[in-house]
C-alpha cells in the first residue's frame, strides 16, 4: 500500500499505477481471511476519499451476460479507465465495432469483450504486444484505478465544488484570474491534473487507512525512530507548502484534509 508521489497541495494527479494498487490492496485485505499489508507511514496518514465510497464504482462482468454497452463504458470512464486507439498498458481501454479491450487492476493481462448485440459472447486475456488472444475466462472483475469522485459523478456535484471554492479562493486572497480558471474547469467537466487534491470539497469527510484497515488487526511496527521522523518530515513539508502557497496567493485547501 504505497504512499502517492505528489507533494501536499501540487496540481498534478499520483500515478495511476501507484492509485490501482492502493485500491487492489484494500480490496483484497476485505475479501481475504489472511493477509499481509506493508504501509509506510506516509500512506498510513494520507487521507483519501472512503474507500467504501470508491468501491461502489467496482463491477463485475461474465461471459453470456447482457451489458449496456454505453453504460460499461461510462463506468470505465468513472473508474480512471482512458481511451486509447490500443490498450497496452494499465488503466486503458480501446473500442473497434463489438470489441471492447481494457486493462484493469485485477489481471496482469488486458481483457477484450467480445459482445454480440448486448450479451457478451467472450471474455479472453490477451497479450498488449502481439495484441493476439491468449485464454478465454468465464468472468471477471474491476475495480476503480484512481482514488477521487469525478466531477462528472453527478450533476450537482459542480456547482457544490464551485461553492467551495469560491469561498476557499476568499479566504485565501486568490487572483481573479486564478479562480476563473479553476472554475471553468470544473463547468467544463474537466478532471483536471490534480483534481485528488480538492477531494475535500467533493466528498463529506476523508478518511486515512487506519480507518478501513480490520480493528483485529495485528499492528508491527518495524522502527519506531524511523516513524516518528517521517511523521515529523511529514508535517514539516505541509507547513512549509501551507505558508508557501498562502504567501503566493495560490489555491490550495485546507491542510487539515490531508
Amino acid at each position: 500500500y504505497p504512499a502517492w508521489d505528489t507533494l501536499p497541495f501540487e496540481h498534478v494527479s499520483p500515478e495511476l499505477e501507484l492509485t490501482a494498487r492502493r485500491i487492489l490492496s484494500v480490496y483484497e485485505c476485505q475479501r481475504r481471511e489472511t493477509w499481509v499489508l506493508i504501509v509506510p507511514v506516509d500512506a498510513l496518514m494520507q487521507k483519501v476519499v472512503p474507500y467504501s465510497t470508491l468501491l461502489l464504482y467496482s463491477f463485475s462482468v461474465a461471459r453470456g451476460q447482457k451489458v449496456n454497452r454505453d453504460v460499461l463504458l461510462q463506468h470505465l470512464d468513472l473508474c480512471g479507465f482512458q481511451q486509447r486507439a490500443r490498450v497496452e498498458t494499465l488503466g486503458s481501454f480501446a473500442v473497434r465495432g463489438e470489441v471492447i479491450d481494457y486493462f484493469p487492476s485485477t489481471q496482469t493481462q488486458p481483457l477484450r469483450l467480445e459482445f454480440f448485440d448486448d450479451e457478451i459472447e467472450h471474455i479472453k486475456l490477451f497479450d498488449p504486444t502481439s495484441q493476439r488472444s491468449i485464454l478465454e475466462i468465464e468472468h471477471t472483475h474491476f475495480l476503480p484505478l484512481s482514488e477521487k469522485i469525478t466531477l462528472n459523478s453527478s450533476p450537482e456535484l459542480p456547482g457544490k465544488v464551485i461553492e467551495h471554492v469560491l469561498k476557499r479562493a476568499r479566504e485565501l486572497h486568490v487572483p481573479t484570474h486564478q479562480t476563473h480558471d479553476l472554475i471553468r474547469q470544473i463547468n467544463d467537466g474537466v478532471n483536471f491534473p490534480g483534481l485528488e487534491s480538492f477531494q475535500s470539497l467533493l466528498v463529506d469527510s476523508l478518511l486515512s487507512a487506519d480507518t478501513w484497515i480490520p480493528r483485529g488487526a495485528t499492528w508491527i511496527i518495524d522502527d519506531h525512530g524511523a516513524c516518528r521522523e517521517s511523521l515529523d518530515r511529514n508535517s514539516e513539508l505541509i507547513e512549509e507548502r501551507t505558508s508557501r502557497f498562502t504567501e503566493e496567493r495560490t489555491f490550495h485547501v485546507q491542510a487539515s484534509s490531508l
